[in-house]
């Protein structure tokens, strides 16, 4: 390598080094957009924004808090954790606290059948007992269901082995009463409600085993989407493509030959295998034009998201913060189950109620309040409203966290990144002490247009699908106009704004509605963004399953003799599933927003730091030395790259004024 040589590359190499300090932002006004004043996150001079929306968020904070403590003062919330006999009297409650178990007799004409496997239950009278029966040896008085409720109607029957199940029914013991078993499951299939409710509960751990590995699969996710996104985009197009391909040649071949009966089900030349195999072919089609037409866009889709991803993993606290926000919402969820169990048990009575007239072991089903009054019916409207605008504003704050590290891990130089401390525990300071209004308004906005925006915005964006876009997009016109002139901007990425350019909530939204230079790349990452958060929303569902149906195996839970035996372990695994998929959504959310606030700093950084454009030879400021060199070296074996290294050391400047 000539000397020359080796200089201009080691200049090109030290020009690469130290282009992301010359992107750096520079303090001074965008000159593309006048209300960009050249800020950072960090320094921009704020003020408080929409204070007026505090006032009324405190007084329905104040009306909800009012609704749960006179929901309180009229609920009987205890009586869902008892269940009532024949005459709708709750076990365990004021008129039956020494007998807490609900107890299914043993049928009159059973007692004097000695083969177990053809005794019946009186499933239409269960009654209440102090402890469950362990043997055959003893009796209960039991109901036998002739006339009215006198003493001449009731009897003692013979027992049989059983064991409490969720504290609240006697179950017959599987081993022993097995024929008894199997009319107990057919008989609580009527039973109140709240026996599900009380297994579950019982049964907590399942859920939080659930939870806990949706966390820590959501973590890994992140982790490993912040180094391969680019990657897994490839790979997951590739093979979708190829596995459509496959799955289309299977079933071709079997509709042709029927050869593979065994594995499909259907004979040869049936009309739903040539379905399939034309359906997975448009699909490998479709996953290979996108990889054609896509390519570049793909790319940068890539690297925004590992941008995002590396941005949340370098934020310990950002990265915990989905978990905090799932607890958070799970929180606002018991706070509405606690008020409405109160007013659903206001019109409960503990004796003679209609309670009586739906038995165990029937079709109907059980119904606990007669009537419900609309008082209390409007008050728990009132109060899912409220909470459903809690959740939204603590979802608006954060999002504006998001967006405000997002920011800062962009707009910073390399060096200085590390040295910015607490970014989260600063997000939420700069929203109480600046934004708290803003936040509201923006929960609120979403609470009520979050509908809209799911089904106008995709439409509106239905024709970067297709013709069958452009179709939809013609039959709704004028609904779409009206969505795009006066709601499509009163999104949640108005925060964007107000995290870096401190405006109000309706300034921010005009003012981020008019960046439509990177459509085309927010709309192709929204599209990635949405392929892994339904990738990762499913396989944390699925190693939820998995946890819960691993760890029901265990004979404790699987064994009919065992106390702690499940009696519906689908029901537990596919509740398994839904508590994975909740903690997972907030963590599957992150990188969307982060991604979103890299992708528009970087339109930003753009925007302040404008490329100086080209200058023609004539206008070069270069000495006569320099231009007779030039011309003494042209020659056609002159490679680029000594060219750019020329550029390099030697960097054009532009004349005092130019012609024209």
């Amino acid at each position: 390598m000539e000397p020359d040589e080796a200089d201009s590359e080691g200049d090109v190499e030290e020009h690469d080094d130290k282009e992301e300090e010359l992107l750096a932002p520079k303090v001074g006004p965008n000159p593309l957009d006048p209300e960009d004043k050249g800020f950072t996150p960090l320094d921009v001079p704020r003020r408080c924004t929409d204070c007026v929306w505090l006032l009324p968020f405190l007084a329905v904070m104040a009306a909800s808090a009012w609704i749960t403590h006179r929901s309180t003062e009229v609920g009987r919330p205890g009586m869902l954790f008892h269940l009532p006999d024949f005459t709708g009297r709750y076990c365990g409650g004021t008129l039956r606290q020494d007998k807490p178990y609900l107890y299914f007799c043993m049928a009159v004409q059973s007692e004097h059948i000695y083969d177990e496997l053809h005794k019946s239950l009186n499933k239409r009278f269960p009654i209440c007992v102090h402890e469950c029966p362990t043997s055959f040896n003893t009796s209960s008085r039991c109901y036998l269901g002739h006339g009215s409720h006198h003493q001449e109607n009731w009897e003692w029957v013979q027992d049989y082995p059983a064991q409490p199940l969720a504290n609240v029914i006697c179950r017959p013991h599987a081993e022993f009463a097995v024929s008894l078993f199997h009319q107990f499951e057919e008989a609580v299939t009527t039973a109140p409600p709240n026996l599900s409710v009380l297994l579950f509960l019982r049964n907590w751990n399942f859920l939080a085993l659930a939870a806990g590995t949706s966390c820590i699969f959501s973590i890994v996710y992140i982790f490993s989407l912040s180094h391969c996104a680019r990657c897994l985009i490839w790979s997951s197009y590739a093979a979708i493509g190829i596995g459509s391909a496959l799955l289309c040649a299977v079933y071709a071949y079997h509709f042709d030959t029927g050869h593979l009966k065994a594995i499909i089900g259907r004979r040869a030349k049936d009309p739903v295998d040539l379905a399939f195999a034309v359906g997975f072919a448009t699909v490998a089609l479709v996953s290979l034009c996108q990889l054609r037409t896509l390519g570049q866009k793909l790319d940068v889709a890539g690297r925004v998201l590992e941008m995002a991803c590396r941005c949340i993993v370098s934020t310990p606290s950002l990265t915990l913060m989905p978990m905090i926000l799932a607890v958070q919402r799970m929180v606002l969820l018991m706070w509405f189950l606690f008020a409405f169990g109160n007013f659903l048990t206001t019109e409960m009575d503990d004796g003679m109620s209609r309670a009586q007239e739906m038995v165990y072991g029937s079709d109907k089903e059980w119904e606990y309040v007669e009537m419900f009054p609309t008082t209390n019916k409007a008050q728990v409207l009132l109060l899912a409203i409220s909470l459903l605008w809690f959740n939204e504003t603590m979802t608006a704050a954060a999002c504006f966290v998001m967006f405000f590290t997002g920011q800062i891990y962009q707009l910073n130089l390399p060096s200085h990144k590390g040295r910015i401390l607490c970014r989260v525990v600063r997000g939420y300071c700069i929203i109480l002490r600046y934004h708290m209004g803003t936040v509201i308004l923006a929960g609120l906005l979403q609470l009520f247009l979050g509908p809209l925006h799911m089904v106008l915005g995709r439409l509106n964006d239905a024709g970067f699908v297709g013709p069958i876009g452009f179709l939809i997009q013609s039959c709704c016109c004028c609904l779409l106009d009206f969505y795009k002139d006066y709601l499509e901007y009163l999104r949640r990425d108005a925060l964007q704004d107000v995290s870096l350019q401190g405006m109000s909530f309706m300034e921010a939204a005009r003012h981020i509605s008019g960046t439509e230079g990177v459509l085309d790349e927010v709309h192709v990452l929204n599209t990635q963004t949405l392929i892994f958060q339904t990738a990762g929303l499913g396989l944390a569902s699925l190693l939820g399953w998995l946890a819960v149906a691993q760890r029901l195996r265990d004979p404790v839970f699987s064994s009919h003799e065992s106390e702690e035996y499940v009696p519906h372990p689908m029901a537990f695994c596919i509740w398994g599933a839904v508590v994975a998929a909740w903690f997972a959504l907030p963590f599957m959310k992150i990188f969307d927003v982060v991604s979103d606030a890299v992708l528009y700093s970087k339109f930003v950084q753009k925007q302040r730091n404008p490329k100086p454009k080209l200058v023609e030879d004539s206008f070069r400021t270069c000495t006569w030395r320099q231009t007779m060199k030039d011309i003494a070296s042209c020659q056609c074996g002159s490679s680029r790259r000594q060219a750019v290294g020329n550029d390099v050391r030697q960097p054009l400047h532009f004349l005092p004024s130019l012609p024209g």
